[in-house]
């Protein structure tokens, strides 16, 4: 093989060896700065996050969230000691176990009507302290604001509230 053409070779496999280089340069340029941004949004979100529970700390207000189509629960503390649990209820079912039932029937009612109509609930019940509680027998009244979110279709989702003391 002539000089010239192997030299032309190896001008071209050092090109090629170039470009890919760069290209791999570039991929791992734009892999870290996207980590840093996730690391930023992160951080973002655990701010927000805190001022959050801050903010409801202050209000002394509890928080839930119930998925409509497997019926979890998932509810900070203090919105499950305001029902009178001692653990965090983990269903539908669980969570309004110490409501009185009369307000039960209730709030069963506005939620259906929200469901149908505007999506948002509010209302107060009655919680019947059980005998586990320290102040068992005694009634606390809640008050609470709900929103149900709907998909892209306007079916029902999750329903997202607060819940607050009122005795």
């Amino acid at each position: 093989i002539p000089a010239a053409e192997r030299t032309l070779a190896a001008q071209a496999a050092s090109l090629i060896v170039a470009i890919c280089t760069l290209l791999l340069a570039g991929l791992f340029a734009e892999r870290r700065q996207a980590e840093v941004m996730l690391k930023r949004s992160n951080e973002r979100l655990q701010d927000s996050n805190e001022r959050l529970q801050l903010a409801l700390s202050g209000a002394e207000l509890g928080a839930f969230g119930v998925d409509l189509s497997t019926g979890n629960l998932e509810c900070d503390a203090r919105a499950a000691r305001l029902h009178g649990h001692t653990g965090m209820p983990k269903t539908l079912e669980e969570g309004p176990r110490f409501i009185h039932p009369n307000d039960l029937r209730v709030l069963d009612a506005a939620f259906a009507e929200a469901k149908r109509k505007t999506g948002t609930l509010s209302g107060e019940y009655r919680v019947l302290l059980p005998g586990s509680d320290p102040l068992s027998g005694e009634v606390r009244w809640v008050t609470f604001v709900g929103y149900i979110v709907r998909d892209a279709e306007g079916r029902p989702r999750r329903l997202l509230g607060v819940t607050r003391g009122v005795s």
